[in-house]
C-alpha cells in the first residue's frame, strides 16, 4: 500500500489558518488533495492533524473531500507521522505538506518510481536532499520501517518535529536517493508561508486554475511569458529585499 499523508494545521505564525485560505474559491487543502488524488502510483491518502480544537476545521474539509484523517499530537509531528501510516497500513509513505499550493503529482510520480524501482534496496528517496525543483515542489517517500526506526530511536526535537531529518541526515544508517530535475530550480519559490507567497499563488490559480490541476511545465511556461510572475518567485530577489528592509529597519 502506498499512502501520502498529508500533513496539514491551521497554526501558523506568519500567515494564521493558510490550509484552509480560499484559492481559486476552494480551500487551499482542497488543491492539495485534488493534486495528491492526481498521481497514478498513490493509492491512499490520509490528512494527519492535530488534536486541537482549531484543526477541527481541517478534518472537516477532509472529510467532505472524502479523506480520512488521523488526529494526534501538535509538537511530535514524528509520533502522529507513524501512528497515522500505521493506522492507514502504509508499506511505501509519501510525505505531503499542506503550504504547497503547486504540489506536481507528475514529479510525485517519478520520485515514487524512483523509490519503487529499487526493489528493496531503499529506505528513503526524495528531491530534496539536494534541491533542484522549485521549493513547494517537494516529495518525500520512505518505507514504513524506517519510519518505524526513526520513531524508535529517535529522541531530537528537531527530527521529532520535521519528521524525515532521522531518515536523510543518516546515509550511514539508511539507504538513500535524491532525485534531480534536468536543470537547477530550486531558487524558484513556489510554497505559501507569507502574503507576498499568497499573492504570487493566486495570480498563478487566476492564469491556469480551470477547475482541475495544473502542473509545473504549465506554470514555467507561464513565468517565461510574465516577468513580473518570474520576479515575484525568484528567492534571490525575495532575500535581497528583506535583508535591504531588516537594514533599513534598524536604521
Amino acid at each position: 500500500m502506498i499512502c501520502a499523508i498529508v500533513q496539514a494545521r491551521m497554526g501558523s505564525s506568519r500567515l494564521p489558518g493558510k490550509t484552509l485560505i480560499p484559492i481559486a474559491d476552494r480551500p487551499l487543502l482542497f488543491h492539495i488533495l485534488d493534486r495528491v488524488r492526481t498521481s497514478l502510483l498513490v493509492q491512499e491518502i490520509v490528512v494527519a492533524t492535530t488534536n486541537l480544537p482549531m484543526d477541527d476545521a481541517i478534518e472537516d474539509c477532509s472529510r467532505q473531500y472524502g479523506v480520512d484523517v488521523y488526529r494526534g499530537s501538535p509538537t511530535d509531528v514524528l509520533d502522529r507521522y507513524y501512528c497515522a501510516a500505521r493506522e492507514c497500513r502504509a508499506e511505501v509513505i509519501v510525505r505531503v505538506t499542506a503550504d504547497d499550493p503547486f504540489k506536481d503529482p507528475h514529479v510525485m510520480d517519478e520520485v515514487i518510481g524512483a523509490f519503487l524501482r529499487s526493489g528493496t534496496k531503499l529506505d528513503y528517496a526524495s528531491n530534496t536532499i539536494k534541491p533542484t525543483y522549485p521549493l513547494g515542489l517537494d516529495i518525500e517517500v520512505f518505507r514504513h520501517s524506517a519510519l518505524e526506526r526513526a520513531w524508535r530511536e529517535s529522541t531530537d526535537k528537531f527530527d521529532r518535529e520535521h519528521v524525515t531529518p532521522y531518515l536523510w541526515m543518516h546515509p550511514d544508517r539508511f539507504q538513500v536517493l535524491n532525485v534531480e530535475y534536468k536543470e537547477v530550480l530550486s531558487w524558484m519559490r513556489w510554497t505559501l508561508d507569507t502574503k507576498e507567497d499568497l499573492e504570487f499563488t493566486e495570480r498563478v490559480y487566476s492564469e491556469l486554475y480551470r477547475g482541475h490541476p495544473f502542473f509545473m511545465e504549465e506554470i514555467l511556461a507561464l513565468l517565461r511569458k510574465n516577468p513580473q510572475l518570474h520576479q515575484m518567485c525568484d528567492q534571490r530577489l525575495r532575500k535581497v529585499t528583506t535583508e535591504v528592509i531588516s537594514f533599513e529597519g534598524t536604521v
